[in-house]
Order: C-alpha cells, then structure tokens, then sequence
C-alpha cells in the first residue's frame, strides 16, 4: 500500500496585502468650529468630553457622574480594561 501525497500549489501563493489606510485628523480649527456650532449644552459637553479625554462612544455611555473626579481632574473609565486618565484637561470641566 502506497500512500500518495497530493501537493496543491495555491497554497504557495502568497496573496496581496492591502495598504491600510491612515485615519483623517481634524485641524484645532476644525474641531472649535464644529464644538462652536453646537447649541444643546448637554451635546456640547459630551462630544467636549469626548474629544479632550479621548473616550470611546462604549466608554461614554458607561460613563457615571461619580467617574468624574472635577479636584484631582482625574475620569475613571469602565469597560474592558478599567483606566484612570489623570492629567486629561476635558473642556467639558467648566460646565460640570
């Protein structure tokens, strides 16, 4: 009894990989006219929360008020990894 080794030869063929693609970054211009049109000061505050502390939307929406520590300007974020962002200057502090 012989036993026969089939050789497939795509398998060889190394397949091509696509350029992966850098995401675009808005200018600080940018980003003040687009936090300066906003009038609901709630939505104002969030996408300010957002951006300065550099939260996913997940992070956001499990985000408490007592999260936020306004004297030590530290936010303590829940989710896979749980983090504490000291140092993050939100705008969003002002309002709060």
């Amino acid at each position: 009894m012989t036993f026969v080794l089939i050789f497939n030869w795509y398998y060889q063929i190394d397949r091509p990989f696509q350029d992966k693609k850098l995401p675009s970054v808005l200018s600080i211009e940018e980003v003040k006219s687009i936090i300066e049109s906003i009038d609901n000061l709630k939505h104002k505050c969030i996408i300010q929360l957002i951006y300065s502390a550099g939260l996913r939307i997940s992070e956001l929406t499990n985000l408490k008020i007592k999260d936020i520590d306004k004297n030590r300007k530290q936010i303590f974020v829940r989710g896979g990894k749980d983090l504490i962002l000291r140092g993050a200057k939100p705008i969003g502090f002002e309002v709060i």
